[in-house]
């Protein structure tokens, strides 16, 4: 399937949104003023967008194959692979860190536990504790990856109609945890919808289904409705974004906003879209999954005993300097581990494929 590049180029926007909103969060980022804080404000919703592009992604990637639940041990390892080797070299980091500059935690081998066998978002008590407080969005991911094999052929076999009725009842349920939890603040729902896979289900799932009406039924929106949405989300966040506690209560706004830049995205790219291709955000969008990982535990660095408040507060130059360690981290784990386990995936699939090859019998 050939690469949208646009798509590349949303994910790293996608993180470096959560970026900019984990460096305000520790006092970090200057102030831009009340209505650009408000929006910066909720960049963990650029989690939301790694959700849908993941179903939408993989469902383009996967269209042509049809095998349902024979497609999960091959598809599982598959991301594994894909996200393993940097998730636990930042794991070991975070670790190190841990170890080095906190106190650290008597439940810390429960924490690595779950960590490592991806289950971390399933225990709202720690689901954002330590490492937990980015890679529960992983523990997600697998288990969203999980339900893929069995999602493709039915998302596949469905009629135009019922995915529009679908992909509305998604929304509402993508929407209604949030909304719930928000009006409900005094009996602390956060950890119990913010990471909690279930919760985030309808993101991935919006994805998949946007995938198949725009690649099989060949959706189309007017070139100006994509930069229309996106400044209607960001007047509504600029001044709402705080009303609604806990982030995911949004997507009632996001989601439709989403489906729209997406199809413009990939239907007619032209200016200012198509600016996501360009070389370099294509480029920081391969390396995106890096720049996420490793900002977990920049942000633990920051908060340890050697480095907290060292770094001048509301500094611009504070900020650049992390985001430039955070991107360096991304770009050397991306070639000196994702790449190479890529590399390494597609051989063995090669091979694979030529020993099948060479077992069938000649006519």
């Amino acid at each position: 399937m050939r690469e949208i590049k646009e798509l590349t180029g949303l994910r790293f926007i996608a993180a470096l949104y959560v970026f900019l909103f984990h460096l305000q969060l520790r006092g970090i980022l200057p102030d831009f003023g009340w209505r650009l804080n408000n929006i910066i404000g909720q960049g963990a919703l650029g989690v939301n967008i790694f959700f849908v592009l993941s179903g939408l992604v993989l469902t383009y990637s996967h269209m042509g194959e049809h095998r349902g639940p024979t497609l999960f041990i091959p598809f599982i390892l598959k991301r594994i692979i894909r996200v393993g080797p940097v998730y636990l070299a930042g794991l070991l980091a975070a670790i190190v860190v841990v170890v080095l500059m906190h106190e650290i935690p008597a439940n810390l081998p429960w924490l690595v536990f779950l960590n490592l066998t991806f289950l971390n978002a399933w225990i709202p008590p720690v689901a954002m504790e330590w490492y937990s407080s980015g890679s529960w969005s992983i523990s997600a991911e697998m288990f969203f990856y999980s339900l893929f094999p069995v999602l493709l052929p039915v998302a596949l076999k469905l009629k135009q109609r019922t995915i529009v009725m679908l992909l509305l009842l998604v929304i509402v349920l993508a929407a209604l945890p949030g909304l719930f939890a928000a009006f409900n603040s005094e009996m602390k729902l956060f950890n119990w919808v913010y990471p909690f896979p279930p919760a985030r289900l309808p993101e991935f799932v919006c994805g998949v289904l946007l995938a198949v009406l725009i690649f099989r039924f060949d959706w189309q929106v007017p070139k100006w409705a994509p930069i229309i949405s996106i400044g209607i989300l960001f007047v509504y966040l600029s001044y709402f974004g705080p009303s609604l506690e806990g982030y995911v209560g949004h997507n009632w706004l996001l989601l439709p906003v989403l489906i729209v830049l997406i199809i413009g995205i990939c239907r007619n790219p032209g200016l200012p879209l198509n600016l996501l291709s360009s070389p370099v955000l294509a480029y920081l969008g391969k390396v995106s999954y890096g720049f996420y990982i490793w900002q977990i535990v920049i942000m633990l660095v920051l908060e340890g005993k050697v480095l907290k408040g060292v770094l001048a507060p509301h500094s611009i130059k504070s900020s650049l300097l992390v985001l430039a360690v955070n991107l360096i981290l991304a770009i050397l784990s991306y070639h000196l581990l994702e790449s190479r386990a890529h590399r390494w995936l597609s051989n063995k699939m090669a091979a694979r494929k030529m020993r099948l090859a060479y077992s069938q019998p000649s006519a």
